[in-house]
């Protein structure tokens, strides 16, 4: 085994070393070989460039008792309902959906407070989810914010609007009970029939 190893470093070895010769032949081909010829030049090898990479830093231990690192949230926004979206829904109950990425840190106290028409409709909370109950019919725009625990705004989604599509009073659906309108009375001129 060990003059077969020996053997391989130096075939290694002398390949390594070898010498490279460049001439042309009769029809005007240029040829490289390992081997001397008559007329040949021999080429200098350079030596392969070589990069080494950088030392890599030792890895410390996380502290388990540290208060975990703010980092920003990528994305706060109203998902449902969809942004310019109509909803038909005669009670005037909506659900309200929200999505935040990465997860809301609520190891740091951060907590959602969702807002309609520009007022507050709730406490901060880690609820993703709300209900929004009787609103009345039109257009209405949601926002939400995340709530430092020092009650700062740390930020917020870009708005979103729905409209809430409900019957009116005004004009209330026919059925027993409700007359169904037929039209103007005309009276004839002349008092009568």
């Amino acid at each position: 085994m060990r003059p077969l190893l020996l053997t391989f470093a130096l075939a290694v070895s002398l390949a390594v070393s070898a010498v490279t010769y460049r001439w042309v032949d009769e029809q005007g081909n240029v040829v490289y070989s390992d081997k001397p010829h008559p007329g040949a030049e021999a080429i200098e090898e350079k030596e392969v460039q070589t990069i080494h990479a950088p030392p890599v830093p030792p890895i410390t231990p996380r502290d388990s008792t540290a208060p975990p690192a703010v980092t920003g949230y990528e994305r706060v926004a109203v998902v449902s309902p969809e942004d310019d979206t109509q909803i038909r829904e005669n009670a005037g109950n909506v659900t309200v959906t929200i999505a935040v990425e990465p997860t809301l840190q609520t190891k740091l106290g951060h907590k959602l407070a969702l807002f309609v028409d520009g007022a507050q409709f709730s406490e901060p909370s880690t609820a993703t989810q709300f209900q929004l109950i009787n609103m009345d019919r039109g257009t209405h725009i949601l926002e939400v914010k995340v709530i430092g625990s020092d009650g700062e705004v740390i930020t917020s989604s870009p708005p979103s609007e729905f409209h809430l599509l409900r019957h009116s009073v005004l004009h209330p659906t026919p059925g027993p009970g409700v007359p169904t309108p037929i039209g103007p009375v005309v009276v004839p001129a002349g008092g009568g029939p």
